[in-house]
This record gives structure tokens, sequence and C-alpha cells, in this order.
């Protein structure tokens, strides 16, 4: 019987990595950043591995590994996840037109961000001034200024405490944290942007494939939630500072790829933070 899915996991400072969620018989392919991962450390069946020879961030991998994918669907997963074969059964299965995700909790139990409104341009501003990071994810404090911003901080609020459902892609995207995709259409509009290096290049994938395919869905499995030990590679400092770099540049070349005077205008209304950045 054939494998209905690959999984794909972009390996990053990554010194062990499990995949005894993933059925023996399934296709794996890791994507080595850099060489902190010994590839006879995975256990696994039938793994392959391609490596990239640098850090060229999550997309870029990700395409680097699609020609060695010869099923029709495929599981992205980061390596911090803690994952059962409940999520493996949900993330592989799904029609074309379903984009599959899982609920997913961080590592003190609290739900991180799976699926998400569109972001608009006042959004990516926002986010590339990292406001998020003013409100600490589960207080009080968060949840009364999301109510209070309005539908779409109402609606972030509320998809945060979903446990299942089923989104239109047209107007929502999913992060790529635990995700299951055809393989087909992901070919079809070329991967990820490998532009985007850190950040945004789930968002972008999500609007390219629901341009070109608009009856294109997330479905949310009714499945118990998995961990995410969300920011485990960031470091501090130095490092941090580069990480908001990237995390600017994301969100200006997404800006950039929005049509109208109100994207023109997001673009600007970031130029000085990366002035900031750039400064620190």
């Amino acid at each position: 019987m054939t494998a209905p899915a690959t999984v794909v996991v972009v390996a990053f400072r990554t010194p062990h990595l499990d995949l005894a969620w993933v059925p023996a018989d399934a296709p794996a392919v890791v994507v080595h950043n850099d060489d902190a991962l010994d590839p006879a450390s995975v256990d696994h069946a039938h793994v392959t591995h391609v490596f990239a020879g640098r850090n060229v961030g999550f997309g870029a991998a990700v395409n680097l590994a699609l020609p060695s994918v010869t099923t029709e669907r495929v599981v992205l997963c980061n390596p911090d996840m803690s994952l059962t074969r409940e999520h493996w059964d949900a993330l592989a299965g799904g029609r074309p037109d379903d984009v599959v995700a899982v609920p997913l909790v961080d590592g003190e139990g609290r739900p991180t961000s799976v699926v998400n409104r569109r972001y608009g341009p006042l959004g990516v501003v926002a986010s590339g001034y990292r406001l998020g990071r003013l409100l600490r994810r589960g207080t009080r404090l968060r949840g009364a200024v999301l109510r209070a911003s309005g539908s779409w901080g109402r609606e972030h609020e509320d998809l945060q405490r979903s446990a299942a459902g089923t989104f239109p892609l047209a107007s929502h995207w999913v992060s790529g944290a635990a995700t299951g995709f055809d393989a087909g259409r992901l070919r079809a509009v070329g991967g990820f942007d490998p532009g985007f290096f850190l950040y945004f290049e789930d968002v972008d994938l999500c609007r390219r494939l629901a341009h070109r395919f608009p009856d294109m869905r997330i479905v949310l499995a009714p499945v118990a939630p998995g961990i995410h030990l969300v920011g485990g590679s960031k470091g501090v400092g130095a490092e941090q500072r580069l990480v908001d770099r990237l995390h600017l540049a994301a969100a200006r070349r997404f800006a950039a790829t929005g049509t109208g005077p109100a994207w023109r205008a997001a673009g600007l209304a970031l130029a000085p933070r990366a002035r900031w950045l750039d400064r620190r």
C-alpha cells in the first residue's frame, strides 16, 4: 500500500529528531540547514536527507525537499513538535482542496495561533513592529485589547481557542508548523517564495494558493492538541536583534506584494522600524 503522505522536516539547531509519530512505511525528508543533526541518529525506515549547505531559511528548505516527494500529500512539521499517530492520520488525510492543520499548545499548555485571519495593511504594520510582544499570550490584558480592537481582534481570540473547524483559504492563513498540503497544489504555485527567509512565508503561500485555487480551505482537525515549543530555536541579545531584522524584512516584503495605496502606506510605515533596528 502506498503511503498517503511524506513528512518534511527542516532541521536547524536540532540535535535530536523524533519521528516516532510517523508510520514506518511513510517517507520522510529531512532538510539540514546546518550540521547540528547527525543523519545516523534519525530513527526512521524511509528517510531521505537533503543538505542545504547553509541556513537557507524554512521556505527555501522545503522547496529543496519537494523533488524527493512522490506521495499525493506532504506534511510539513517543525522539529520542535511533540505529535502522535492521531496527528499524523489527520495531517496526511484530506482532499486536494484541503490544507489540514491540528490544534497546538506551547510548552506551558497555552493555545498557539494555528489558523489566522489574513493580514491587512494595518496588521502587517503591527506585526512588523512586534506589538504582540507587549501583550503576553494568554493574559487577560491581551484578551481585553483584542476584544477592544474590533472584529479582527475578536476573531483572532476566538481562533486561538478553536479546537476544530473549516476556514476559507481566501480569507485565512495557517501556520506551517504542522500542516498537510496536496503536493501537486504546492508545486503548482512554485512552493514557498524563498525571498521570505523567516516569517510570513506561510502567510504568503496561503495567499498564493487561494489565488490559484479559490475553493481551497483550511481544515483544523478535531484532535487533541500537539505541543509546539514556540521560539525554541531563537536566541537573545544580538541574535534576537537579527531575528527582529528578519521578521521586519519579511513584513516589508509581504507589504510590497500588496497592491493599492494602503499597502504602499504600510511599506512606508515600516521604514522607521528598519532604520531603528539598523542603529541597534
